[in-house]
């Protein structure tokens, strides 16, 4: 569960017990804790719920609040600075003129103020954004000023007024997804949306990516039109067309909203392939895999491999590993099989694999390969080899795996425990320091558990976890005994 929601539950479990008048003493009684700024800014808020609902009628401050904003503004910019609960102030007249659907006061108020402060002409004694000094919702005020320009504009013109709108408020403001942000502060759609869609989609894919916002608000605001007017089908071509990562994954994800399992399998299947970046490749390789087995199809463990070796994790490697419950000798024979993909400087996975196929000495001479100064390394070895194998040294039953591996492995049998390793050209660090003999020594006696052949593989997929996510690493190990 979120915090929203965790935080939403706990106070709706208590305002359910109250009634109508219980609720308004309450938030009448915060409301009077609160400064005149944020006082304003809930009443406002409440406002406009209210109006939303048709319960509550707003009065537009009319023309000449529009006037006093605009002179305000350029007060503020000839001089660089304004007074931020005055701009507060100019911009809630301007949510009362959208609220009472006055659009064209409440345009003029918006992009009197939000222009030269996007600009950077107003200072307002921030140190960083603007919102820092502000009680107004400059993200909500944005769309307001955007949903204003387009329900001003004759149809003709609304894609480019919309546009050079963007254009001039775009920057402190996130304005990713035009058309969602204009429906949320209408509390509805568009009207004549229908009628936009071509020529604002026309513009959008004209227009040269900026390298001040990176191409991914240009990208976004493509595939909202995109999906608004072609769905699936149109983010299919246009995510065929470019092969990015934003759009084969808006793609796939309008292809499982439908709710088609299969068209979404296989969507994902081709985002996969047409995929350059291995990470994000193999993100598309697990959604294949998790519709796959959801469909009944065994080739679903195929893309679990396929994505460990695309983009190496112990994670995937995991999850890989311990498909199925499978045996000891299963999960052995999957081990080495991966063993043979292992990446050269994946330690801590090739750690674990080791671990797993009984190979103890090579497991240590991993160990002794990792640097001495390196174990905050989510990547180092020791987090899981160290730890195995102090367990590994304590007595164990008769035929036991861990007997076996426990008769291979003796305390002064440990390749380059002794001391400190000597250093490789490239290292610039000690690596495992002499007192892993000791260390090892004790572990015969003090993590002493004895335990069946079978070994539980939901404890052994612990070895995945960060060092700061396990308090005691050897307690993490322990298998529990049948």
């Amino acid at each position: 569960m979120s915090l929203a929601a965790s935080v939403a539950l706990r106070f709706r479990a208590v305002l359910d017990r109250f009634d109508a008048e219980d609720l308004r003493a309450v938030l009448v009684a915060q409301a009077q804790r609160l400064e005149h700024e944020a006082q304003e800014a809930l009443f406002l808020e409440l406002v406009e719920y209210a109006a939303r609902k048709g319960k509550y009628e707003v009065i537009s401050p009319g023309e000449d609040a529009a006037t006093e904003a605009e002179q305000f503004a350029l007060r503020a910019a000839k001089r660089g600075e304004g007074d931020p609960s005055e701009f507060d102030e100019h911009l809630r007249a301007g949510k009362k003129a959208f609220l009472a659907r006055d659009y064209s006061c409440a345009r003029r108020i918006f992009m009197a103020l939000l222009e030269p402060l996007e600009g950077g002409e107003i200072y307002l004694g921030e140190d960083e954004m603007a919102a820092e000094v502000l009680s107004s919702d400059l993200t909500r005020c944005s769309a307001m000023a955007l949903a204003a320009t387009y329900l001003c504009a004759k149809p003709e013109d609304r894609a480019t007024l919309v546009f050079d709108a963007i254009e001039n408020l775009d920057g402190n403001y996130s304005l990713s997804r035009p058309i969602a942000d204009m429906e949320r502060v209408l509390a509805g759609p568009l009207p004549d949306l229908a009628a936009f869609l071509p020529a604002w989609l026309a513009l959008l894919q004209g227009e040269p990516e900026s390298q001040y916002h990176g191409g991914y608000a240009r990208g976004s605001r493509i595939r909202e039109a995109m999906a608004r007017l072609e769905g699936p089908a149109g983010l299919e071509r246009l995510a065929r067309s470019t092969g990015a990562y934003e759009d084969l994954r808006e793609w796939c994800d309008a292809v499982a909203a439908t709710g088609d399992l299969s068209a979404a399998h296989l969507a994902c299947d081709d985002a996969a392939n047409i995929c350059r970046e291995p990470y994000h490749r193999a993100n598309f390789l697990e959604a294949s895999a998790r519709l796959a087995h959801k469909l009944g199809d065994p080739a679903y463990r195929e893309r679990i491999f396929e994505a460990w070796r695309a983009a190496p994790c112990p994670e995937r490697l995991h999850c890989w590993l311990g498909e199925d419950h499978p045996s000891a000798a299963a999960l052995r024979e999957r081990a080495a099989m991966a063993l043979t993909e292992c990446r050269p400087n994946s330690d801590r996975e090739r750690g674990i694999l080791l671990l797993l196929t009984q190979e103890i000495a090579k497991a240590a001479k991993v160990l002794t390969g990792g640097r001495g100064l390196g174990w905050s390394s989510g990547s180092h070895p020791g987090h899981v080899v160290f730890a195995a194998m102090s367990w590994l040294l304590g007595d164990a039953p008769h035929r036991s795996l861990r007997q076996e591996a426990a008769e291979q492995v003796q305390p002064g049998r440990l390749p380059s425990f002794a001391g400190f390793s000597t250093p490789a050209d490239d290292d610039d660090g000690p690596r495992v320091p002499h007192q892993a003999d000791e260390f090892l020594a004790q572990g015969r006696h003090r993590f002493h558990q004895p335990l069946a052949i079978e070994l539980p593989l939901k404890d052994l997929l612990l070895l995945h976890k960060a060092p700061e996510e396990v308090e005691d690493p050897i307690a993490e190990l322990r298998l529990s005994p049948v």
